[in-house]
């Protein structure tokens, strides 16, 4: 209820000590201990909420963190629902509160799982696409050059039809880690964009470095081809004498200079864009890296 404008609480459930570590003594004593214990990030949009249904006079409910008294954060769902006595006019409320901390880990464990290759742990299609999208936006307002690189694990499915997809599932999680220990900033992105291609993305990246990239991968890709047990090394026929299937990779690079007057990112475009370099690649004997025109 309230005294003077002021809120004043009247009954505390004694499971709130087990709740947040507090006393029901010390959260009557202390009106403004709920506050104090809401996370900083938290803490305005919580106030905001509550004042409007107070002045609305109605049930809201909130979810928010809070710092416990033995300094553990936890997640809480807080149910507030304001009432006025008819006769009395006096503004009362009911509140619950209830740890929500393993329903917020578990919803972002499957937002996590949505969005990621569960073979590879790495961004899927789906993930990467979006964050092409968000960096796109950047680079509109910014100026500053996009890359996006292409990658086709060279002849695959002889390993699959050679090794079993065991075999093929190992070679895979391999490419991936090789791919992501040759990026160096925490804003360029490896992906699993489908089957044995890989997408990189690399924001704020002309095309000399996106081929520098480029070319770091495709070598350290090569030399790990040369370097596994003669027993899982297959040879390339044809005009492909240069690579080895399951292991070297083939790669197509674009660099996009975008402003502020280009429009929204059009991704089948962009892919299509990239996959025609890395067509050429391919085409060209496999195992190198082409760039695509500027535009």
């Amino acid at each position: 209820m309230e005294k003077d404008g002021q809120p004043v609480t009247k009954y505390v459930n004694p499971k709130i000590e087990e709740l947040l570590g507090y006393t029901p003594e010390e959260w009557t004593k202390n009106p403004a201990l709920h506050h104090q214990i809401i996370m900083t990030k938290d803490r305005v949009r919580v106030n905001k909420e509550i004042n409007q249904a107070r002045q609305n006079e109605a049930q809201t409910v909130l979810e928010y963190r809070v710092k416990r008294k033995d300094e553990k954060i936890i997640w809480i769902r807080h149910i507030v629902n304001f009432y006025r006595d008819s006769g009395t006019e006096k503004l009362y409320s009911i509140e619950l509160l209830r740890d929500i901390s393993q329903e917020k880990a578990m919803a972002k464990k499957m937002e996590k799982m949505a969005f990621t290759d569960p073979l590879t742990k790495q961004d899927n299609r789906r993930s990467f696409e979006v964050r092409l999208e968000a960096a796109w936006e950047v680079a509109r307002r910014s100026g500053k050059p996009l890359s996006i690189l292409l990658f086709d694990i060279d002849k695959f499915k002889r390993i699959n039809d050679k090794f079993g997809l065991v075999e093929g599932d190992k070679r895979l999680k391999a490419i991936a880690k090789l791919i992501k220990r040759q990026l160096r900033r925490r804003v360029e992105v490896l992906g699993r964009y489908g089957g044995e291609e890989f997408a990189v993305l690399l924001p704020d990246t002309d095309q000399d470095r996106a081929l520098m990239v480029a070319e770091n991968i495709r070598r350290a890709a090569e030399e790990a081809g040369c370097r596994v047990n003669p027993k899982y090394r297959l040879k390339c026929r044809g005009k492909s004498v240069n690579c080895i299937p399951g292991f070297t990779v083939s790669g197509g690079v674009k660099t996009f200079k975008i402003d502020r007057h280009s429009g929204p990112a059009k991704l089948s475009s962009i892919i299509k864009a990239v996959n025609k370099a890395e067509n050429q690649a391919k085409k060209s004997g496999r195992n190198r890296v082409c760039v695509a025109g500027e535009n």
